[in-house]
């Protein structure tokens, strides 16, 4: 994973975070994540 090497972090530790973003979100995917930013104006 390039942000693994980018941020310095564990692999284990960016899929962490990226599933407790996801459960935040309440989104099953990173495409649903994505698609629930760009409603929000985020990206």
């Amino acid at each position: 994973m390039t942000l693994v090497r980018a941020v310095f972090l564990a692999e284990g530790t960016v899929r962490n975070h990226v599933s407790t973003l996801l459960a935040k979100l309440e989104c099953r995917d990173r495409t649903q994540a994505v698609l629930k930013a760009m409603e929000l104006g985020l990206v």
